[in-house]
């Protein structure tokens, strides 16, 4: 009797285990001009993000709203994970004067914007995660009222570009995580039209 309690002890332990799990992938592949590229999309608890590969050049790397790099990198799923610990921790100071009226407040909503992470290697040496959040651009019910009654297909190309919008306050804003010092820094919001 005592071992059938703790086998069944044990399996319940596994099982939950398994089911909290945090962390959830899965890649996604693209043909771009010159290559074959491979995204991975990630999902945490409170994230739903893509990691842009090494190879990737385009925004935010040819506007040089990364600069002092030294080389890019494709970052690990570690890499993320401390980023998103460093991001919850510190985003309330540093979005606290980032305020529009009638705009999510950032750091109240923080698991509800999507990221793009890019990684790249600073002159002195430091490992830098570049965050681009934004919402999504309608409702989990609207989304599913336009697939279901329209036909409607998602829009997943933040996916394997760059998301870019002008304007749009707190439902867009970047920051820059140093995964070596573990700070934010160079945050921003969009300006408001």
């Amino acid at each position: 009797m005592k071992t059938q309690k703790q086998l069944f002890s044990y399996l319940i332990l596994f099982f939950l285990c398994i089911a909290c799990s945090t962390q959830k992938t899965s890649e996604i592949s693209y043909i771009s001009e010159d290559a074959v590229h491979t995204n991975i999309i990630v999902k945490g608890r409170g994230y739903i993000g893509v990691i842009f590969p090494v190879d990737y050049n385009d925004m935010p790397f040819r506007y040089n709203w990364i600069t002092d790099i030294k080389e890019q990198t494709t970052l690990t799923l570690s890499d993320i994970n401390s980023a998103e610990k460093i991001l919850k921790k510190g985003i309330k100071e540093i979005s606290k004067n980032a305020y529009y009226p009638d705009h999510p407040i950032i750091h109240e909503k923080l698991s509800k914007y999507i990221r793009q992470y890019f990684g790249y290697i600073n002159s002195d040496g430091d490992k830098i995660v570049f965050i681009n959040c934004f919402w999504p651009n309608e409702s989990r019910f609207a989304r599913f009222i336009n697939r279901t009654l329209y036909n409607e297909q998602e829009d997943e190309s933040w996916k394997t570009e760059y998301y870019h919008v002008l304007d749009g306050g707190t439902y867009y804003w970047k920051v820059k995580v140093n995964l070596t010092k573990e700070i934010l820094f160079d945050f921003g919001t969009n300006g408001t039209a």
